[in-house]
């Protein structure tokens, strides 16, 4: 055992270290084609909905400057009503 920091020791063989080599090799995964199409298909659904959510946000922001630009201040320097 060799001592450390603050009193705690550390043993020098590690338990339950193994290879990482195997006889054989797993078994590889399968591939389910109905599966994949359901998840590719929401992820598609999840990307349109962001989309649109994107463009009903930049909708808003455009009225938000179009009010803003109404209510703004006019060339004296006081604000517009």
């Amino acid at each position: 055992m060799t001592p450390l920091l603050y009193g705690v020791q550390e043993p020098r063989i590690l338990i339950g270290l193994t290879s990482l080599i195997t006889e054989c090799s797993p078994m590889p995964p399968k591939f389910n084609r109905r599966r994949a199409v359901f998840v590719l298909g929401k992820i598609d659904e999840i990307l349109a909905w962001e989309q649109r959510k994107e463009m009903e946000r930049d909708t808003k922001f455009v009225e938000l400057g179009a009010i803003c630009a109404r209510c703004g201040q006019d060339s004296t320097g006081g604000w517009k009503v």
